[in-house]
């Protein structure tokens, strides 16, 4: 009965595995085919590259506002309506700036930008020495971060 089912088994197998006489690669049940991963070489796959440190990930990245601005005001209009932002308040005379739920999507280059950009248009780091706003998430009820003229720190 055990020489029955060995030889059904490898029987079938041998099926699975002669298909037409094609010249084609042939996927199989136990691996890739052949040149499955000639593509795959990239110079650099992700965005983000995880093995610089965080703090010195975007050093040689040249970007001003200014790139943005041809649109200004439009902008603006366009990160709060797809929720990237969602509202501006004063308490205490600190500005806090609400981002939505989108911002969370963004990768930590586009947030600094977006952050960089509203500084850009509404001056809020320029009007003292020591200016600063906190991004504040309504969805956790907590700050969440800050921008100082030192740039974007996430918490």
């Amino acid at each position: 009965m055990m020489k029955k089912l060995l030889a059904a088994l490898v029987c079938s197998s041998c099926l699975f595995m002669a298909d037409s006489a094609s010249a084609d690669e042939k996927w199989t049940y136990w691996t890739w085919p052949i040149g499955h991963f000639t593509q795959m070489e990239f110079d650099r796959r992700y965005y983000e590259d995880g093995k610089i440190p965080h703090n010195r990930q975007w050093d040689k990245e040249q970007w001003t506002p200014s790139a943005w601005l041809s649109q200004d005001i439009e902008l603006i209009k366009e990160f709060y309506r797809h929720h990237v932002l969602k509202d501006q308040k004063v308490k205490g005379g600190v500005p806090y700036l609400y981002v939505g739920w989108q911002f969370h999507n963004l990768s930590g280059y586009d947030k600094r930008r977006v952050v960089q950009t509203i500084d850009h248009v509404y001056g809020i780091t320029s009007i003292e020495e020591d200016a600063v706003f906190y991004l504040y998430d309504p969805r956790e009820d907590d700050v969440i971060g800050m921008y100082s003229k030192y740039g974007l720190q996430l918490q």
